[in-house]
């Protein structure tokens, strides 16, 4: 599998299957190195889904909290 940064739920679920696939690698193997590389991109991608979206309201409040902190 071509390594590339996971953008879409369609990388997503490649990149899912293809650890799948490589779950049992040999360790100290290309594909043990693959399925490690692997994971790191899902970990990071679903870290990313993770967090909640900010709404405009919230970065709003943020802006005036910091706006008031200093007297502006």
């Amino acid at each position: 599998m071509k390594m590339k940064p996971l953008r879409t739920e369609t990388d997503y679920a490649a990149a899912v299957a293809r650890a799948d696939e490589l779950w049992e690698a040999a360790p100290d193997t290309l594909e043990s190195d693959e399925l490690g590389a692997l994971a790191a991109l899902i970990d990071s991608y679903e870290e990313r889904r993770a967090q909640a979206p900010s709404s405009p309201s919230a970065e709003i409040d943020a802006l005036t909290f910091l706006m008031e902190q200093r007297g502006l």
